[in-house]
């Protein structure tokens, strides 16, 4: 799997299902999770999600009020709670938040719902699905049927988890938030920036394209992850990616986990 698609199995119909956020193995362009701009920048002059994590959640409740899918009273009791604790979500309701989301899809017929998870209880932010040879028709009704069961039980509450466990100045650019959370944790240097980042990843993506072909799959991969001045497989490197948008555990086929609707 490279850095922005997956394989397509001969028989089966292979997907990647948003959880409120975008993703399979790719970042969200700008930290794309529901906001409102601040004019509270970062320490570093970066633009902000919102002036706080208190600013985000009472916008997400707002918000909820407006739009035709809105949250179960169960996932806005979770962030209310968070609210009344000044805007931290407890990893126990986060937990309980993920549990009545997977529930939803065993309500609607399906297997329960998986993604990876990473440290700290953090899930992934899109899982690949695989409703072998049942077809597109299916596949986009799991499409909708996972979506609804997002929205109601989850969504809003895993984007809050994310950002308060990886990225708590919520830092707007997906490259500088990984870069913060990279410093903060001692895991590169002070001079380290977003366009470093950004400047290895597309190094990392050249080299992978040039040798997949001699290489192969895994191998090819090995050798791009050297472009990083970090240990790709560090766990807490890992979290830092998803936290800010980039499931680094679904480009590699041997961590993503794949969600069998129906069944293996």
């Amino acid at each position: 799997m490279n850095r922005t698609a997956f394989s397509v199995a001969s028989c089966l119909l292979v997907a990647c299902i948003a959880l409120g956020v975008c993703g399979c193995g790719t970042q969200e362009s700008a930290q794309d999770v529901p906001g409102i701009a601040s004019s509270s920048p970062t320490s570093g002059g970066q633009a902000r999600i919102a002036s706080s994590m208190s600013t985000y959640i009472e916008f997400l409740l707002d918000n909820d009020k407006t739009v035709s899918t809105h949250m179960s009273e169960r996932q806005r009791a979770i962030l209310e709670r968070a609210l009344d604790n000044d805007g931290t979500l407890s990893k126990a309701d986060h937990e309980e938040a993920w549990n009545n989301y997977r529930q939803c899809t065993v309500d609607k017929g399906y297997t329960p719902v998986v993604t990876t998870v990473y440290t700290e209880g953090v899930r992934g932010s899109a899982p690949m699905v695989d409703v072998g040879d049942r077809g597109e028709e299916v596949l986009q009704k799991v499409y909708q049927d996972n979506a609804e069961c997002n929205e109601l039980e989850y969504g809003n509450v895993g984007t809050v988890y994310r950002l308060q466990t990886g990225n708590p100045s919520l830092v707007q650019d997906h490259a500088e938030g990984v870069a913060e959370c990279l410093r903060r944790n001692g895991l590169v240097d002070k001079t380290y920036t977003g366009a470093t980042f950004d400047q290895e990843r597309e190094e990392s993506a050249d080299l992978y394209g040039k040798l997949m072909g001699e290489l192969g799959v895994q191998e090819a991969k090995r050798k791009a992850d050297e472009a990083y001045s970090f240990d790709r497989n560090d766990p807490q490197v890992q979290l830092c990616h998803v936290t800010n948008g980039i499931d680094i555990r679904q480009e590699n086929p041997d961590d993503s986990e794949v969600w069998h609707p129906f069944g293996e």
